[in-house]
């Protein structure tokens, strides 16, 4: 065992990162539920407010994976493993009675950072398709009024000529 039933407050500070961490991608999923509503209804602003949320909610996410990241690797040179070594095989060295709960955390986790994935997909390709939708729109009602152009990143951007504005499509 990598530690005795006195050590076991130390993993408790584990518990308390895996649980932060894991808060904050729940809130991550919820922006995104947000931000998909926001797309289907059309909403610019809201659009956009919710886009910066999600980035904010995403940075705070990684600050607490990252917090999770020193302390794992602590623990493991405390117990004198390799500190790049994963929480899941970290924490097979552990009680068995303290186990299930990391088990459940990390498979919690897991489960919670894949659906955020996929809601990050499934926004972007509406956002995709509403970008396209636009730019079909504005071509059909004002013919030649519009130009497609790419920048160095190969994003679109819409120009409507005379006015000087335009629609960034790489969104």
């Amino acid at each position: 065992m990598l530690t005795t039933m006195h050590d076991l407050g130390q993993w408790e500070e584990l518990a308390d990162a895996l649980r932060d961490e894991l808060a904050e991608y729940g809130g991550l999923l919820a922006l995104l539920d947000e931000q998909r509503d926001a797309i289907a209804a059309g909403k610019t602003d809201a659009i956009l407010a919710a886009l910066e949320s999600v980035r904010e909610q995403t940075a705070t996410a990684n600050q607490r994976r990252a917090v999770r990241e020193e302390v794992c690797a602590r623990l493991a040179r405390n117990a004198g493993r390799d500190p790049e070594i994963t929480v899941r095989d970290l924490v097979r060295g552990i009680p068995m009675q303290a186990r299930g709960m990391f088990d459940s955390l990390i498979d919690q986790g897991g489960q919670v950072l894949a659906s955020a994935q996929k809601k990050v997909r499934r926004n972007n390709l509406m956002l995709s398709r509403a970008a396209a939708l636009n730019e079909k729109l504005l071509m059909a009602l004002r013919p030649g009024s519009a130009t497609k152009t790419y920048n160095k990143r190969g994003g679109a951007y819409l120009s409507t000529g005379s006015t000087g504005g335009g629609l960034d499509l790489s969104a």
